[in-house]
């Protein structure tokens, strides 16, 4: 097959009627290529249906395909599932009724002479009823596994975010310590998604937080300071990826805005990584100092950092180099000279 694939390739570039029938037969060959059936697959196949499917693959051109569900063996066992429910439900209310005959007998006997019983259901049926349909439901529910507490107790301090936990690791301790309390952990939601989602929603208010509380005290100028790192990648083991932390300094005081995932280091990306991190805060217009390390992606004439934030902006800014670094620059000349 490989031979006959090469002496295709070579002639390649005749379009002849020779060459177009070869590749024709030869796209058929390989279509019928692999057969990864038993040998004696036709024997062993009881149904017809399966029977017929697999000659019609052998075929040229493998008519038909393969569903990923197979219907009537999914019809069968709906069916045994809705049998078993309604033989358990039988069960139940046979169970239920007999109850519900011995309690009107011992009222009947105690309020035997004074008033007439009427023939219509009564609360207490009413209540045997809903009953009997919760526990059918809880039946259904547990043979189709997604039974799981339901009672929520879960805080900012009991999902053990801020003590760098894993998840899994916090649905143990906290399954322990309520088991250990006398609580019964089949009712309570603890599972690993529900601790991620409390996770997520309480960094998010706590986010919404910080960002009120500083917008409640804006300042009048900030200077913006950014320093891209490789940082342990957060989603794979052994990988790094490229961060930018991006802070902003006023009257002694500081903030961190963001350390946003950069795709490259390339003067650009780290400048819309910056601007967008301002406009999240609503720091556009106040903005009046770039603060940045000197390498060429920060300082370059063309497509430096410290250019593209005054385009955004249509303003200009004053840009104060890093002082590490103009104080490694003299440090370097003055080694040099001496």
């Amino acid at each position: 097959m490989y031979n006959y694939w090469r002496k295709l390739q070579k002639s390649a570039c005749r379009r002849s009627e020779t060459q177009e029938e070869n590749e024709r037969n030869f796209i058929l060959d390989l279509k019928n290529l692999f057969d990864i059936a038993h040998a004696n697959a036709l024997e062993i196949i009881k149904i017809e249906e399966n029977r017929k499917f697999l000659l019609s693959q052998r075929e040229p051109g493998r008519r038909g395909y393969l569903m990923g569900i197979n219907m009537k063996l999914a019809k069968r066992e709906e069916r045994v599932l809705l049998r078993v429910i309604e033989q358990e439900n039988r069960h139940a209310k046979a169970h239920h009724s007999s109850e519900i005959d011995d309690n009107f007998m011992d009222s009947s006997e105690e309020s035997s002479g004074t008033e007439d019983i009427s023939d219509q259901p009564g609360p207490s049926s009413n209540i045997a009823q809903s009953s009997l349909e919760e526990n059918i439901n809880a039946q259904i529910e547990l043979r189709m596994g997604i039974v799981c507490g339901r009672k929520c107790f879960l805080t900012p301090k009991s999902v053990l975010d801020r003590f760098h936990i894993s998840q899994r690791s916090a649905v143990f301790i906290l399954e322990a310590v309520a088991e250990s309390l006398g609580h019964n952990i089949d009712e309570l939601a603890i599972n690993r998604n529900t601790i991620q989602r409390y996770r997520e929603d309480f960094r998010k208010t706590k986010a919404t937080r910080i960002k009120e509380l500083f917008q409640e005290n804006e300042p009048s100028f900030v200077c913006v300071h950014w320093d891209s790192k490789l940082l342990p990648a957060l989603n794979a083991r052994d990988l790094k990826s490229e961060r930018l932390p991006i802070i902003v300094t006023y009257k002694d005081e500081e903030k961190l805005l963001g350390v946003p995932k950069l795709e490259n280091s390339s003067g650009k990306e780290q400048a819309m990584a910056v601007w967008n991190a301002l406009k999240d805060w609503g720091l556009e217009d106040k903005a009046q100092i770039l603060c940045s390390d000197t390498t060429s992606s920060n300082t370059g004439r063309i497509n430096s950092a410290i250019r593209f934030p005054e385009l955004y902006a249509d303003r200009e800014m004053t840009y104060f180099p890093c002082r590490h670094h103009i104080y490694e620059l003299v440090l370097k000349h003055i080694c040099f000279r001496v």
